[in-house]
């Protein structure tokens, strides 16, 4: 069985937790990294789990790195509709170009450009596992998924997103890293409403925009 077999396997096995009429968020994983596959399958649990919590499903693409383009440079966005977003899993010598040396930052969540919105996130893959090797009781797949969820979260709840003993706290303290270990780090009461009405109003805006494409299409065809 190959790497990417095993891979997209392991995608099929995920739970899946959705209510009726319960919009999806679509994320596609840039993994850059090359992270493996022991690490990235129960890390994308993780993740989709915290999600499933709030009542946010979570679809998830693997895509293979983009190639550039002449005149247009390299683009990570491999669906342009609300209701997808786009997570890189960086190795370390893209993010050293990215972060100042002795920084924290275990990921950044990119912002969005005019009337548009966020959609690209990223995690230092090198950095997170420096964190776990540091940490007691927390393994490298659960550190890695909490922070995937971590970066989605700003992507999905927008700006001032941050709350202390929630996964959205920034930076991480001795609470998190505990809440961690207990297996209860997580989005409070507040975050979870916020997501579920910030991915409904992505869900209609993807509609729009569907909507107005099939016009356009249909008037050109005319």
């Amino acid at each position: 069985m190959t790497r990417h077999t095993f891979w997209f396997l392991s995608m099929l096995a995920l739970p899946t937790v959705q209510a009726a009429g319960t919009p999806a968020i679509t994320v596609h994983l840039f993994d850059l990294a090359g992270v493996p596959d022991a690490v990235l399958a129960p890390s994308i649990e993780i993740a989709t789990r915290l999600y499933a919590d709030a009542g946010v499903p979570l679809r998830w693409v693997r895509q293979a790195p983009p190639v550039a383009k002449p005149g247009q440079g390299t683009s990570f966005r491999a669906a342009v509709t609300p209701t997808a977003v786009s997570l890189r899993l960086l190795p370390k010598h893209v993010s050293d170009r990215l972060i100042r040396p002795g920084s924290t930052k275990l990921g950044i969540a990119y912002p969005a450009v005019e009337n548009d919105y966020r959609y690209l996130a990223s995690v230092f893959y090198d950095r997170v596992e420096l964190a776990a090797a540091a940490l007691d009781d927390v393994s490298l797949p659960v550190l890695l998924g909490h922070i995937m969820a971590h970066e989605l979260g700003h992507l999905l709840l927008g700006p001032g997103a941050h709350a202390r003993e929630t996964i959205m706290a920034c930076p991480w303290d001795t609470n998190e890293f505990r809440f961690v270990k207990r297996g209860r780090l997580g989005f409070d009461k507040r975050q979870r409403a916020l997501l579920r009405s910030q991915v409904a109003a992505r869900d209609k805006a993807a509609e729009s925009v569907a909507g107005t494409r099939q016009q356009a299409a249909v008037h050109g065809g005319a």
